[in-house]
């Protein structure tokens, strides 16, 4: 089926493109042009996520070319912004639903599993292959692309790991490639002499005589590089900034309970929150939230212990059903499209609004939370005051 634009997209390019006041007394004009910027991005429809990014980037210029040390004119950023959007009204249609960004129809993003299987399915091709040469397209991804060449051509691939939704290529002589997908990011294996596709960005040619190709059609991923110098620093800082990964020790009911505590954030927001779990999006929430019989409603801070439990032992089962169904996939790499997709997975409530629940017979209820396109069933997951 088809879905609305992954809002975790429009997010990150908000999020990256936000005004950062370099001089405290600048604060509150930041926060006040921030504020606006987000209030007209919910409120407007967008036709692509390149207009979108496009637009997010004129803001940060208007932003810049009227802050008061730079402005003769005394316009401050924000009439700056009004003038602006009254003059190109074609930007900034309402849109006709709740769902901030776009109202792209397409698939979702990419998450923990779909991440995982790419790993598995390049994990027999790479460790040990030396990186004979590279290309890139020039073209901007969601991060300005770094200087790579002298990092990692004729350099080793020691090994293939994986963060969240990130991809981790570690070098032998300690860089590492960091690679996210994006929403329509793919890597893949291709003999070197096969044509390049449109939208490939990365290419590593491999001693083996085959080349790794990251392709994104909207360029929302992006590759970011650790020099070896600084990789132990940057990976610190890296996974402090990362949530709890649901295949680690540490994600238990107790852990989880200490992270909510006192929170009123819907349980659903919570556990797709990238600061205190990782991987989980939109797909596997709904999923998980319906297999522990939890309202995605629910405040989190509310919940007990068992029920913690129940999320964690349905979150980490139905990710690595997930990852298992994805296994077809995974010959698939060498000289295909590299495109994990979203696998044969028996999505219990995602995607099935207004057909019958598997468990009891209700009509499965669909709403927006947070922006997000969330499915339940009101008999299995009532919502308890």
């Amino acid at each position: 089926g088809k879905h609305l634009f992954d809002q975790e997209c429009a997010e990150h390019s908000i999020e990256h493109r936000l005004i950062k006041p370099r001089k405290p007394q600048t604060n509150g004009m930041a926060e006040r042009f921030n504020g606006r910027i987000k209030e007209i991005i919910q409120q407007t429809r967008f036709e692509s996520a390149q207009q979108l990014e496009e637009t997010l980037i004129r803001y940060l210029d208007i932003y810049n070319s009227n802050i008061p040390q730079r402005n003769l004119g005394h316009v401050t950023p924000m009439e700056a912004l009004s003038k602006w959007r009254k003059t190109h009204p074609d930007l900034f249609k309402k849109s006709e639903s709740n769902h901030p960004g776009l109202d792209t129809q397409t698939t979702p993003m990419p998450e923990l599993p779909e991440v995982e299987v790419t790993r598995l399915g390049l994990l027999p091709h790479l460790p040990g292959r030396k990186i004979v040469t590279l290309f890139c397209s020039g073209k901007r991804l969601r991060l300005p692309m770094p200087p790579l060449e002298a990092h990692i051509c004729g350099r080793t691939i020691a090994a293939l790991a994986r963060r969240a939704k990130y991809l981790l290529i570690r070098m032998d002589n300690g860089s590492v490639l960091v690679v996210h997908l994006g929403m329509t990011g793919k890597l893949g294996l291709f003999p070197k002499a096969a044509a390049r596709a449109a939208h490939d960005h990365l290419c590593l040619e491999l001693d083996s005589g085959l080349e790794l190709r990251f392709n994104d059609a909207r360029r929302f991923g992006s590759v970011m590089l650790w020099p070896s110098a600084e990789a132990a620093q940057m990976e610190e800082i890296f996974t402090q900034s990362q949530g709890l990964e649901p295949f680690s020790p540490e994600f238990t009911a107790a852990h989880l309970a200490r992270l909510a505590e006192g929170r009123r954030q819907p349980i659903k927001t919570f556990l797709m929150d990238g600061r205190r779990i990782s991987g989980i999006g939109n797909i596997y929430a709904n999923e998980t939230l319906f297999a522990a019989k939890i309202h995605p409603q629910t405040p989190a801070g509310s919940l007990s212990v068992n029920q913690w439990q129940r999320i964690a032992d349905c979150a980490v089962m139905i990710l690595k059903r997930a990852i298992a169904a994805g296994g077809s996939t995974i010959s698939d790499f060498l000289g295909s499209s590299g495109q994990p997709g979203l696998f044969q997975l028996q999505l219990a409530v995602y995607g099935r609004q207004e057909q019958p629940c598997s468990v009891c017979g209700q009509k499965i209820s669909k709403e927006q939370l947070g922006g997000r396109a969330t499915f339940f069933c009101l008999s299995c997951q009532e919502l308890l005051e």
